[in-house]
């Protein structure tokens, strides 16, 4: 069984002119207020690769296998995702996830099926049920991402970087995301950050070269 992960709060800039402005200026004056009261935000740059089973039928039912590199080498975050729902800006789903060692996982980027024979337990599970015999490596794309301390929760500032554009997008997990949600949509209004919800997860936008 895959775990419940705490639900997931995503909003973004509202249109590509204001994407800069935002960025530049009043992006980072809601940035400085968090980090007057973060005790310490690091930012990282990610890069998340995808492989799924090669037949798309099963591949829906299983999800994703996601594997997110921190500075390229430093740690190696291998995730299954379940299928996930995204209204309004909330997103719920379930997955689990464990580090592996990072140069393993760079190999696995051009012989995913290596993946099979590395004794993961979740992912020994997943196959084995759904008689998994082969990975197919997607592609990926780079992430870099901040985080804040802000009113008891740590806000994850990415900006997510594809070929075709960037998108930039605020998150948060909290067990409560609609209350969570209108504090949030008060701290943008009052720094006068213009933002939309989330329709698609970055995974669909990387898969359908979007920016939505």
């Amino acid at each position: 069984m895959l775990r419940r992960k705490p639900t997931r709060i995503e909003l973004k800039p509202e249109d590509k002119e204001e994407l800069e402005a935002i960025k530049k200026e009043r992006a980072q004056q809601a940035a400085a207020e968090l980090a007057a009261q973060n005790q310490g935000a690091g930012k990282q740059p990610l890069t998340p690769a995808y492989q799924e089973h090669p037949q798309p039928s099963t591949a829906a039912r299983i999800g994703l296998l996601k594997c997110r590199f921190y500075n390229d080498t430093e740690r190696a975050l291998l995730t299954l995702k379940g299928q996930q729902n995204l209204v309004g800006g909330i997103g719920r789903g379930t997955e689990l996830e464990t580090d592996i060692d990072p140069i393993k996982a760079r190999a696995l980027l051009q012989s995913p099926d290596d993946l099979l024979g590395m004794k993961i337990g979740f992912v020994d599970e997943v196959c084995r049920k759904l008689g998994v015999e082969h990975l197919v490596g997607l592609g990926g794309f780079k992430n870099v991402r901040k985080d804040f301390s802000w009113e008891g929760f740590k806000l994850e500032l990415d900006e997510t970087q594809f070929e075709w554009g960037t998108v930039f997008e605020i998150e948060v997990e909290t067990e409560e995301p609609e209350q969570l949600k209108g504090k949030l949509e008060s701290f943008l209004h009052e720094h006068q950050v213009s933002y939309s919800y989330s329709s698609v997860t970055k995974f669909h936008n990387f898969i359908n070269k979007t920016l939505q």
